[in-house]
């Protein structure tokens, strides 16, 4: 699987524009495969909704797998490891509304964005 990695400071210039509402939805699983029976119980989907652009949310905790379900065309979901959304950031596109299952790297799973060009 392959991950794109980005410097904040290519990012804040996507980030820039005025926010669009509705960029992205993602869901996210605190286990691998995006599956629930890969984890028993413990391991319930939680889905992000009509998420607007250039807002910094935290994410809930241990989220392992993701699968981005919509975004506008220019749109992206960047993860971090700050809470600040700054630094590097693992970004994902949307490919379908049920997938790919995606890892989400140990150390990029504090916030995230939705950033569109």
């Amino acid at each position: 699987m392959q991950f794109t990695v980005v410097v904040l400071s290519a990012l804040s210039l996507v980030a820039s524009g005025l926010a669009i509402e509705n960029a992205a939805a993602f869901t996210t699983w605190p286990c691998t495969e995006c599956a629930a029976s890969s984890g028993g119980d413990s391991c319930r989907q939680i889905p992000h909704q009509n998420i607007p652009s250039g807002s910094c949310r935290p994410l809930e905790a241990n989220q392992q797998s993701i699968v981005v379900n919509f975004a506008k065309p220019g749109c992206i979901v960047a993860l971090y490891a700050a809470g600040d959304c700054s630094g590097n950031a693992v970004t994902y596109n949307f490919v379908n509304p049920n997938g790919p299952c995606r890892p989400i790297p140990v150390n990029e799973r504090t916030a995230y964005q939705v950033l569109c060009s």
